[in-house]
């Protein structure tokens, strides 16, 4: 890919390497070959507090938001809710396959419905309906602070049969929601982190990168004052987000307030700072400036990536489905990380190089797939 195509078929390139950066951190902390020896940081905190793997599935509900107005601001309203509608049915109805696919049943309550590809399903829908029935920025920011002060709020009411309000794992109205309603098998047995009540704030994530995107559309009329309203938006979530630590723990599972405030806003810092490093690329490029060509060709492979980012979930994911299967007394997953441990590194290290030689694995097969033009196109 040439900058020159890079520039002017229509695509936001840096949002695309920040879905990329996000694909690429998601498929290193799902394969991670050990999960009790990996390093911290590509493992989520055992409840409260945020750790790097925390940040990857929050920065793809951003950049739901931030694409949704590219694609249908323009797009004229007839046909557009029901291929809105399909889209998210057909997102939906893949994470529940690859649910079924790592515990197959027959028994319908043995199945998980919720899950990443879902709740990105339902966050999508949300941000497409509301960028189709309105125009600007002002209404979108309301409904992603009315999202925010009533899950914050229900989230302070005791649940039935409890005393008090809580925030501790399994107790609380979030966890008393999904055990009552929430359909299938939750994830934990007491608990869902893809549950009912913290998809609100998850709904808010999408909303504020519709905001941003918006904002940046009708104000940002040069890439300095884009740059400097995407840079103060940063900078508020992560205001925001320290004054609602006050009342909320940071916490992946409840997408507590602050939480939702801490990661938009830490994802829209990154989405500006790639923006402003693809402008240098591309000034480097016109200017044919050699030394800057590995930058390119990096920033263009994970753009790519980001393009690409549903199939390669997909692929990695099932190659996670099939490294679970038993080999006799034990699983492929086992049998690989054993055999890697042999190297004599220490298995923090060994864990993250699991983790890079199937996630390279993945991303060859993706790119297979896509010289063959049989990727996942919703």
């Amino acid at each position: 890919m040439t900058m020159s195509a890079a520039s002017t078929n229509g695509r936001d390139f840096a949002l695309d390497a920040f879905r990329g950066l996000a694909i690429l951190g998601m498929t290193l902390v799902n394969l991670q070959g050990s999960g009790p020896v990996a390093f911290g940081a590509f493992e989520h905190a055992a409840w409260n507090g945020v750790t790097l793997a925390d940040l990857v599935f929050p920065f793809f509900l951003l950049a739901a938001g931030l694409a949704v107005p590219l694609a249908l601001d323009r797009r004229a309203r007839e046909g557009a809710f029901a291929a809105v509608l399909r889209r998210t049915v057909l997102l939906f109805l893949i994470g529940v396959a690859i649910n079924w696919l790592y515990r197959p049943s027959a028994d319908p309550h043995a199945l998980r419905v919720a899950g990443v590809l879902q709740r990105i399903a339902i966050v999508y829908l949300a941000c497409a309906w509301l960028c189709l029935l309105t125009k600007g920025w002002r209404i979108p920011l309301i409904v992603a602070g009315l999202l925010l002060t009533i899950h914050g709020a229900l989230l302070f009411l005791p649940a039935p049969g409890e005393a008090v309000a809580s925030f501790a794992q399994g107790q609380g109205m979030s966890a008393w929601l999904d055990r009552l309603a929430l359909p299938g098998r939750p994830f934990r047995p007491d608990y869902d982190p893809e549950g009912l009540l913290s998809t609100l704030s998850a709904i808010a994530s999408g909303m504020i990168g519709v905001t941003v995107q918006r904002m940046v559309q009708h104000r940002g009329r040069t890439s300095g004052s884009s740059l400097r309203l995407i840079g103060a938006a940063a900078a508020i979530g992560l205001i925001l987000a320290g004054v609602a630590a006050l009342w909320w723990p940071f916490n992946k599972a409840l997408w507590t307030p602050s939480f939702a405030l801490l990661t938009t806003g830490l994802g829209l810092a990154l989405w500006g700072l790639l923006r402003a490093v693809w402008s240098r690329l591309q000034a480097s490029a016109s200017a044919s400036a050699s030394a800057s060509a590995w930058a390119l060709r990096a920033a263009l492979f994970v753009a790519l990536l980001g393009q690409t980012a549903l199939t390669l979930y997909v692929v990695q994911a099932l190659l996670a489905g099939l490294l679970i299967q038993n080999v006799g007394e034990d699983s492929l997953w086992d049998l690989s990380f054993g055999t890697l441990s042999r190297i004599g590194l220490s298995p923090a290290w060994t864990s993250l190089l699991f983790a890079v030689i199937a996630g390279a694995v993945s991303i060859a097969i993706t790119l297979w797939l896509r010289r063959r033009d049989w990727l996942l196109r919703l």
